[in-house]
């Protein structure tokens, strides 16, 4: 169903993409989906921009609070969680991990 590529483009390290690109291969190492962006790849570039936006928002609204506790696993011992724990699972599993991904891909 699916043939496997007969041409691979050759690899660049990072320490050339950084010399040798454009502005938008060396803003693409801080803002995710620039360089998709700027190659008119529309849907991947927003999905990694917005996967971006949505890790910095969380860590700025509770991840660096969640982050903090797990010297302690926290200082309440018994709480009903499921909602945020839901909420954490939601934002890990379907939106951080699936777009980090497809960043680690496009950084090979």
């Amino acid at each position: 169903m699916f043939r496997k590529k007969t041409y691979l483009p050759p690899e660049a390290p990072y320490k050339e993409v950084w010399s040798k690109g454009d502005i938008f291969a060396k803003l693409s190492f801080f803002v995710m989906g620039l360089f998709q962006l700027k190659n008119k790849h529309w849907l991947k570039g927003l999905l990694l921009l917005a996967s971006e936006v949505i890790i910095i928002g969380w860590l700025l609204f509770s991840g660096f609070k969640a982050i903090s506790m797990l010297g302690t696993l926290g200082t309440v011992k018994t709480k009903k969680l499921f909602g945020m724990l839901l909420r954490e699972f939601i934002i890990l599993f379907y939106l951080i991990i699936p777009f980090s991904t497809f960043y680690l891909e496009f950084l090979r």
